[in-house]
This record gives structure tokens, sequence and C-alpha cells, in this order.
């Protein structure tokens, strides 16, 4: 879909007549043809069989039945596609109201190429596949079927074109001295697919001139004439385009170098080093929760694990709240519940399509709805403090409900999931013991998890230090610790589940993607949990973004090399502030850690030490005992050797 500049003062003669279905009038639809270059408005293909699209639908909106600012040429799938689709952002204009200006106040959600600038809301990826870069633009994708196969084959083709074009060009005996006319005349608006042929001439045009050849001389050996290559990458003419020599034996590995390169640029994976699908890189906080004015920027792409560090009531959970709005959007709050002035910017790494995405610069862009799911297999998912209480029933939990502090703030009830699987344990075999072993790797002295055959309810078997096994309980009577990660375990499987099996069947935990939030990550955790826990989800959910608030600096022993701290700061004249530390975590101790900037936790003394000179400083308990038996020794040593 491109933009069309259409005169909405020139209406056809034809629709002036006042006759009830003057769009009927063959006229009309040839005006429309020619204005859109025998092109579908919608999806860009060129067919001779259009047909008259209402894009406000005529049932709905039956005095604009002959309006010609809403009458598109379309193609017969996307017509079939749309049918009488409207949905509105907003409230939508009653049939009583023909207010032109009423009119304009409604939101539609599907993008209008005559009125919308509909380049700015699709992309593509190298096997044709059209994504939106905004909600609107997602959503227009999936109302009208834009990935529907034979769309997706024709736009293949076209990349695939230009793409053996390019390799072609790089080998002196095969260019092709129209090849950078053809791919500039890819984007006329008179061709089919232009807005594709956009991205194309863009990616292979600028990036070809001013990286690949570059690229291909380092790797290969090449040895390009001083003055052809400056030429060359001056611009893409090809009147000013010389490539030196190649021999024979380089070519095929030319080729091959060509097809990595645009495989790291196109290709729909994650690169290996850049496991996150998507991750935050940059925040904009204004007007919320104490929040003035808050900015973040410059994370690295591939950071798993944020952290919020700050004292009590200075902010971390507002942060953490905006973060989470700014995500989902106001879906799952009343509008007297968000400052009419709050702004909150997130710009995202996706690095399956090396793309950013910004949210609209407004009020709450939702970049993680239902589009995004079944594109991406992704969700968010956020907790508060308080996360130890199981739903009533099977049904789903909201996204904001724990964290923002609802009354629908229970997590999914994990426990009746498993009851319902083992109705049927041998058809039920392998997703009972993934479902198990997942818990029992979260969580080391699980031994085991059943079904009570007199009361019907979920037992835990928890071993000793000893290893011996301790008698089974049920969920309510477990240690808070370990409720707390069994209730937000089971729900972040639940939830980041949604999201990838809109797409494909199970296969592994590590597969599931999306961002996690959660406040007080070390809440009613024993300090080795604390640990633990950071080292589990990190090695179980790969490919999940986790940004959570801490009081401890435990957590912070568990986490990656790379990851991020933001210290939390909070003054009558600023507001909640947040800062990036330039510091690396993986080289400190938790004293270190305590007393460095992310804690700022100077008096580490025991109020109880009254000679420094017996404060003990080894690193740890064991060389503490080590040294205290040599003290020992030595005194006995010293004292037998006095009494001689």
């Amino acid at each position: 879909m491109i933009s069309v500049k259409k005169d909405f003062n020139k209406t056809p003669t034809a629709l002036l007549s006042g006759k009830k279905d003057a769009w009927k009038d063959k006229s009309v639809l040839s005006e429309l043809t020619a204005l859109y270059n025998g092109k579908c408005a919608y999806c860009e293909t060129k067919t001779t069989d259009l047909q008259i699209d209402h894009y406000r639908p005529k049932d709905k909106y039956p005095w604009l039945a002959n309006e010609w600012s809403n009458l598109l040429p379309v193609c017969e799938d996307c017509n079939n596609a749309k049918r009488n689709k409207f949905p509105i952002d907003n409230r939508k204009v009653e049939p009583e109201n023909k207010n032109a200006e009423i009119l304009i106040k409604e939101e539609p959600i599907i993008i209008n190429p005559e009125i919308d600038t509909a380049e700015n809301h699709f992309y593509f990826n190298k096997g044709g596949l059209i994504y939106g870069h905004t909600n609107r633009g997602r959503k227009t994708v999936d109302i009208l079927d834009l990935n529907r196969a034979s769309l997706i084959k024709e736009r293949k083709k076209l990349y695939d074109f230009f793409f053996e074009g390019l390799k072609n060009n790089i080998i002196k005996e095969k260019r092709d001295k129209n090849y950078y006319k053809n791919l500039k005349e890819a984007t006329f608006e008179q061709k089919e697919f232009s807005l594709f042929g956009h991205q194309i001439c863009y990616q292979f045009a600028k990036l070809t001139l001013d990286e690949v050849i570059e690229y291909i001389s380092i790797n290969r050996y090449m040895i390009f004439d001083e003055e052809h290559d400056y030429m060359f990458k001056k611009g893409i003419s090809e009147d000013n385009i010389e490539i030196s020599e190649i021999s024979d034996i380089y070519e095929q590995e030319i080729v091959l170098e060509l097809d990595e390169y645009y495989k790291n640029i196109f290709e729909y994976e994650p690169k290996k080093k850049l496991e996150l699908p998507f991750s935050i890189t940059d925040l904009s906080i204004t007007k919320f929760q104490g929040i003035k004015q808050l900015d973040i920027k410059n994370i690295l792409a591939d950071t798993q694990w944020i952290f919020l560090t700050g004292e009590n009531g200075f902010g971390k959970t507002s942060i953490l709240r905006a973060i989470l709005l700014g995500l989902i959007g106001n879906k799952e709050f009343r509008q007297e519940e968000i400052d009419k002035n709050t702004k909150i910017e997130l710009k995202l790494f996706n690095t399956l399509m090396s793309e950013y995405f910004v949210n609209e610069s407004k009020m709450y862009y939702n970049i993680f709805g239902t589009h995004f799911q079944k594109q991406f297999n992704s969700v968010v998912v956020a907790y508060g403090a308080n996360r130890t209480n199981l739903k009533k029933d099977d049904s789903k939990s909201t996204i904001s409900g724990n964290l923002f502090e609802k009354p629908e703030s229970d997590l999914y009830n994990f426990e009746r999931r498993y009851k319902d699987l083992k109705l049927f344990p041998k058809i039920n075999k392998e997703q009972i013991n993934s479902f198990e072993n997942f818990f029992k790797k979260i969580i080391p002295n699980l031994s085991k998890i059943d079904i009570n055959s007199e009361t019907s309810e979920v037992i835990y078997f928890e071993n000793a230090e000893n290893g011996d096994e301790l008698p089974p309980v049920t969920f309510n009577k477990l240690a808070m610790g370990m409720r707390s990660v069994l209730a937000m375990s089971g729900d972040i499987v639940q939830k980041l589940s949604e999201g990838y099996l809109a797409v494909k069947p199970f296969k592994e935990y590590k597969e599931f993607s999306g961002i996690v939030i959660i406040d007080e990550f070390d809440n009613h955790l024993h300090p080795k949990w604390q640990k633990m826990l950071v080292e589990k989800f990190t090695k179980i959910f790969p490919k999940v973004q986790f940004i959570v608030s801490t009081h401890s600096p435990i957590p912070l022993l568990g986490a990656p090399k790379n990851s991020v701290v933001l210290k939390v700061d909070r003054t009558k004249k600023d507001g909640i502030t947040a800062e990036k530390l330039d510091i690396d975590i993986s080289t400190l101790s938790p004293n270190s850690i305590l007393t460095s900037p992310i804690f700022g936790f100077r008096d580490i003394i025991s109020e109880a030490n009254k000679d420094l000179s017996k404060l003990r400083t080894e690193d740890d308990y064991d060389e503490i005992l080590f040294n205290k038996e040599i003290e020992k020794r030595l005194n006995k040593f010293v004292n037998e050797n006095k009494s001689e």
C-alpha cells in the first residue's frame, strides 16, 4: 500500500447524478483505476478485475455510498477479506450525525491510502511478508489478509529478482548496466508492489554502495582501482560505477559472501549473539506517578536483565508501571486512571528484522497486541511485590492487574491445568512430564508434584538438605518464597506460551519470547534463591528480557555479564529520576555491590562491633573458619612455648 493523492473536489460526474447507486457507474471505476495505475489500493496487485470498495462500509454509513472520498479500487481478494469490517479506535459516528467535522474525529483502524501516510505503517522481510510498524498497520495486515500466499509469492519473486541481479552486478562479466535503473523504477507508483520496491531499493542501493563492496573487499582480498572504487561509492548511476576485474577463483566465494551478508540483514531468524527477539533500548516517561521527566538511552539490544535499585519510596514501582503502560497501552485502564498529560515513549529493537520500533509520540502505543503475538510470538508479563495468590478458576489474569495492585491481581491457576492433564495421564504424558520438570528445574529441592487421590489437591514433595524426602504439602502450606516462585513461574509460562503457540506447536520453553517485568524480585526469597532464580530464568528463557527492581545485591550475582543497572532517585525539584550506571557487576562481590553507587550503602559494619581490629575482612565464611583454626593453633603453639 502506498499513499495516493486524490482530488476530493473533482468528483466524477456520475456521482453527482443523484442516483441511489451512482457509484456503480463504469466511469467511476475507470477513474479510480487510472488514479491507482490499475493496482489494488490495499495490496498493490495489478489486475484488470478491480472492484469498488467503500472504505467506510455503505451498510454502516449509507450516506457515504456515493462519496468520492470513500471509494477505493480493490482486488477481489482484498474486497472479500475486508467486506464490511471497519473497526475504530474511539466512538463510532452514529448514522443520524452526518456532519463532516464529526466524521473526521472518528479514528478508523484500517489504513486509508488517500488520507494516511501509508508508508509509515508497513515494512517487509526478504521472504515477502508484510508487517506493521504501528498498531494500525498490524491490524490492517490482519483484516485485509495482506500476507496471503499469492501475495507473499509475488513479493518474494521481486526480491529474488533484484538480489540475483545484485550478485551478478558485483561480478563484472555478468554486470547488467540497467540494474540500478530497474532498481529505481521498482519504486515508481505505477509498478506493482512499489512500497516493497522502496525497501529493496533502499537496502540494495544505499547499503550496497556504502557497505557491501567494502565488506567483500576486506573479506575476499579484492583489489579495487582507487578512482573507480571512489566513483562506485559516490552514486548509483550505471555511468559512474566501475569495479576492477575479479578473478574467477573468487567468483563463487563472493556470491556466498553476499548470501551470508544479506542473510544477516533480511533473514527472519535471530542472530546467534542476539537471542532476544525484542528488547527495550530507550525509554522516555513524562508526567506519570511522580515522574516529571525521565530518559534512559542506549541500552544494548542484547541486554537480558535490567535491574532497578534505589531506596523505598524512590519510585522503582512507578518506572516499572510506566514501562508496562508503554508496552500494552491503556486497554486495561479506565480513562480516569491515567493522567491525560502522561506521555510514554519506548524504543524496542527487533533482532529478527534488525528494525527499531518506536511507540507513537502521543499516548500508549500497544506494540504487544494480538498481531504482535502472531508475528513474533512474544508477549509482555508483569508482577508486583505480592505474587502468591492463584485465581480460583482457570480464567486468564490481566497483564497489568498484579503490578498495579488491582482487585483482579491473582495469578493464573496452574494447578487446575495440571489436574486437567492428569485426568488422561497416558495421552498427556509428554505435557505432564514437561510441566513437572519445569517446576523441578526452577525449585531444586522440589522432588515431585502429584495429586492426592483422596482430596484431589495438588501436593508438593520437598527434599531436606540431607536428601530426605519431606511429607507432601499443598500449595497454601508451602513457604511464602516457594509459593511466590511457583505462582509467578506458572503464570509466566502460561502467558509466554500464548504468544508462542499462536504461530507454532510447543517444543521447548527456551523458544518463548517477550518481556517480563517484576517488582521487588527478591521479595520472600532466601539469598540462595535470589541468585539461583536469576540464573534459572536466564537459562530457561534465553529469549526473554527481564526488567526487575530489587533491594538486594544478591540477584545481581546471578545476572549475565551484560546486565544493566538503573539507579533510581527522587527529589522534590526533579521528581523520580534514574541513571544508567556504568559498572561491570560481574567483577563485584556483595560487599562491593552494596557500597558501590548501585546501592550506596556505606555503613556495612555491624553496630555491635566496638573494636574494628577484630573485624573479619575475608571474602567468605569458609575462609574465616580456616583462619580461625590457624589462629587457634598459633595461640596454642605460643602458649606451649611460653610454659617451657
